[in-house]
């Protein structure tokens, strides 16, 4: 129920592991920080944030693919991270991304 604190943790380690990226980097363990990043801010019920954080995991988890160098766990979240927020629903009735 610590909201506030959760998500300014996360944007600490998402800024951490963006910080961390050189030209070898493929992007995914940022994409990940940025993925866990959605699901705070969807139970915290901020679809702005939501949103915002899963297109952000989806571009860089995609750039990972494109280069091969994503493995097939984060591959799997893909599909949910593509459509969950291009529907336009509630966060209520967004369903869980696994």
């Amino acid at each position: 129920g610590r909201f506030d604190e959760a998500i300014a943790e996360q944007r600490r380690i998402l800024a951490s592991r963006i910080a961390d990226m050189d030209e070898t980097s493929s992007g995914a363990h940022a994409a990940w920080s940025e993925l866990v990043l959605g699901q705070i801010a969807r139970q915290a019920g901020n679809r702005a944030l939501t949103c915002e954080s899963f297109i952000g995991a989806e571009a860089r988890f995609a750039k990972a693919d494109a280069a091969g160098r994503l493995i097939e766990y984060y591959k799997a979240f893909l599909p949910g991270l593509r459509a969950i927020c291009n529907a336009g629903g509630a966060l209520s009735a967004m369903q869980p991304l696994r």
